[in-house]
């Protein structure tokens, strides 16, 4: 535990104590946790015999996980306040009892702060942690209203930090709850007043922030521009984790614009940092993308060392969307190479989850992929199945590129069975929908096949 010293706070809450750390690591002072702070408080409580031995008993318990004895006299110092009438002492008592009993039971710990900030309204520190258990626990207006009044009490004292620090995290309610002009306004607000206050490690987090909402718009180069100087900031900084944030996201844009190089770079300066964080969800999501870049340099097994490396991360995990696209991309692999038993199972295990998680379009895709290993193993009923399924599903979602690809699919099945009728009709179809569609060379393609086994010009087309 880190060396602390026990205070005694302001005059306004003279008989309460707090601590402060006095130890030092890297010549910063580490900020005690909820837990070392109560363990200091409670030692600063030892006044007579009696109560040294209660204290003696609370804090071995409390070595033990068991917060209860502890909790009974943090109770005791609070009814002790409110019966002098010390409400901003008996506050603070409570907001240390929250910060000792919250990583076992948040719950029981939002209660314990809505006493506080009901006997000690102005006090920003009380709302703050209100507001980031109700966050957590997803209650978004009421973690709103908390902030509101964070920041209220930061423009009554003119303290610029503190509306800093409000906004931003107003931004990021807004930006949950889709609220996205909300969300920029005071994301811009928190990072102007940042830059005057010159706290860097507030503006790398706007400049994120802003980074993502003008990337959901479209603007790829305004996003750029933002996430490039979050970056700079969070080396500088050393933050890690903040780096690592970054890195990827930059990364993904790099990669949709087509840097692989530039995209690549970014994945591996994020993976050596998560992996010694042992952030595995962050992890799989650089592995994948470095998958996907070995993938469009035609790096089949590069890709699929990425993926299995991803796949491992993400079963370990149970996150059920990222398996079934990594089995999707690994039956891809295994097609390509003519190993249709090993891409039949990944296709067949990806259906099963994208079926379950509602992901209709991705499971349209298992189906057409199902389909063409059927028709490849000869089985031209099983495939029939697989690629009307598939085209039902693109139907219901209104697709309709996969519903040409359906009808393309169907008219090759058709053909292979010499039934040159339905062959045709299923082309006329698939051509229909892929000109609505603009896809030219899909239009080249099918019309070939017509032409092939001499289809007639579907009705009312030009002559």
């Amino acid at each position: 535990m880190v060396a602390a010293a026990c205070l005694i706070a302001g005059a306004a809450a003279a008989e309460t104590p707090t601590c402060r750390a006095t130890g030092k690591e890297g010549g910063v002072e580490p900020p005690l946790s909820g837990l070392e702070q109560a363990v200091c408080i409670l030692e600063r409580l030892r006044v007579d015999p009696q109560s040294t031995a209660r204290i003696d008993d609370a804090l071995a318990r409390l070595g033990r996980g068991d917060t209860s004895a502890a909790e009974g006299e943090f109770r005791l110092l609070v009814d002790e306040k409110k019966a002098e009438g010390l409400k901003v002492a008996a506050a603070a008592a409570l907001r240390h009892l929250g910060g000792m009993i919250v990583q076992g039971s948040p719950d029981k710990a939002v209660g314990i702060y809505r006493e506080a900030v009901d006997l000690d309204p102005g006090n920003a520190d009380g709302w703050n942690r209100l507001a980031a258990l109700l966050r957590r626990s997803g209650d978004l207006p009421g973690t709103k209203a908390a902030l509101v009044r964070v920041l209220a009490i930061g423009e009554t004292a003119g303290d610029r930090q503190a509306i800093a620090i409000a906004s931003g995290n107003l931004g990021v309610v807004h930006e949950l709850q889709g609220e996205m002009t909300e969300a920029e306004t005071h994301y811009r607000k928190a990072l102007a007043l940042n830059e005057e206050l010159d706290r860097k490690d507030g503006m790398a987090n706007q400049y994120h922030a802003l980074g993502l909402i003008l990337k959901s718009r479209g603007d790829i180069d305004g996003a750029e521009t933002h996430f490039r100087k979050a970056l700079a900031l969070n080396e500088a900084l050393g933050r890690k984790k903040a780096l690592a944030d970054t890195c990827a996201v930059l990364g993904r844009l790099r990669q949709s614009r087509g840097d692989l190089d530039g995209a690549e770079e970014l994945f591996r300066k994020a993976l050596p940092i998560d992996e010694a964080l042992g952030r595995k969800e962050a992890m799989a999501d650089a592995s994948t993308g470095l998958g996907l870049i070995r993938q469009a340099r035609g790096d089949k097994s590069g890709a699929e060392e990425w993926y299995k490396k991803a796949l491992a991360l993400e079963e370990g995990l149970g996150r059920k969307p990222g398996i079934a696209t990594l089995r999707a991309s690994l039956g891809l692999i295994l097609k390509s190479r003519g190993d249709s038993a090993g891409a039949e199972e990944h296709f067949r295990t990806s259906l099963a989850l994208n079926e379950e998680l509602g992901r209709t379009e991705a499971a349209a895709l298992d189906h057409a992929n199902l389909g063409l290993i059927r028709k490849t193993l000869g089985d031209l009923d099983g495939a029939e199945e697989h690629f009307r399924k598939a085209l039902t599903l693109n139907e219901t979602s209104g697709r309709k590129t996969g519903m040409a690809d359906q009808y393309g699919n169907l008219g090759f099945l058709f053909k292979k069975r010499g039934n040159t009728a339905e062959a045709c009709r299923n082309w006329s179809k698939a051509l229909d929908l892929f000109r609505q569609a603009g896809a030219t060379a899909m239009v080249a393609k099918v019309t070939e096949a017509m032409d092939e086994v001499t289809c007639a010009p579907p009705e009312g087309a030009a002559k």
